[in-house]
């Protein structure tokens, strides 16, 4: 690879710590076979719009959130709702569920022990309900969008393609592979940017191990062990603002283009 020295302030930013293990393998027929536990928990930030303010459901409420609930419950998910405390409103509130950065809402959701959180923005347009979702957790954030003349049947929309996301995810984590992918990383101007984002990839929770393999202009190849597929990663990255991956197909050799954003 040309850049040696591209290479060279790589590996002296992080030095990687490659551990010994066997061969790559996925998990055994018969574990893939057994029965799948129920999810746990998802908590719902549920905000309302109804033309004047919005407002967000608590637990307090959730006798008249019944659509979602029973919807939910038809397909074994158990949804929580938060308390509205001022632990809670010191994290978020209505308008940054509405159109912030879904991060806060996981980060808000912590306290409740549950991996997962789902905003789901209810508001009236003309004589339909529209409902907008957001499903994210550690992995990444999924949207999905209904309308419908009652606003119980977004709520029933909104449980109901919460569990089809679940279960595909949690399909993903049982068939858990751990395998060795080289991947680009592109954009990277200086030192500081080889060392950020050799740290960011190391912080996720789907990178095992990390090393640098060899350097080329403003981009650096490196072996990734993750104990997901690189579409998982992706995911992963779009939860962030740090990196994604690009559409361009990767050189030979290599399974994926990262593009460092800043």
């Amino acid at each position: 690879m040309r850049s040696p020295l591209l290479l060279a302030l790589a590996l002296a930013a992080a030095p990687p710590a490659w551990p010994q293990a066997s061969p790559p393998v996925a998990e055994s027929p018969v574990a893939k076979a057994a029965p799948a536990a129920a999810p746990p928990p998802t908590l719902v930030w549920l905000v309302i719009d109804d033309g004047t303010r919005k407002t967000i459901a608590s637990a307090a409420q959730v006798a008249a959130l019944g659509a979602m609930t029973g919807a939910a419950a038809e397909r074994g998910i158990e949804l929580r709702f938060p308390t509205l405390d001022g632990s809670d409103l010191a994290r978020v509130d209505a308008d940054t569920l509405w159109s912030g950065d879904p991060r806060k809402a996981l980060a808000a959701a912590k306290r409740y022990g549950t991996p997962a959180t789902l905003i789901a923005r209810l508001s009236r347009a003309g004589s339909l309900w529209q409902g907008r979702m957001t499903l994210v957790d550690a992995y990444g954030k999924e949207d999905y969008v209904t309308q419908h003349a009652e606003s119980s049947n977004v709520l029933a929309f909104a449980a109901a393609g919460l569990a089809d996301r679940l279960s595909k995810r949690q399909v993903v984590a049982v068939a858990r592979v751990v395998g060795d992918h080289y991947l680009w990383i592109a954009g990277l101007r200086s030192a500081a940017d080889y060392a950020r984002a050799l740290k960011y990839l190391q912080s996720l929770p789907v990178v095992e191990a990390l090393a640098p393999e060899g350097a080329e202009g403003d981009r650096l190849l490196v072996k990734a062990r993750l104990n997901v597929l690189p579409e998982r990663l992706a995911q992963v990255l779009s939860l962030g603002d740090t990196m994604r991956v690009d559409d361009e197909p990767p050189p030979r050799g290599s399974e994926a283009v990262l593009h460092f954003l800043r």
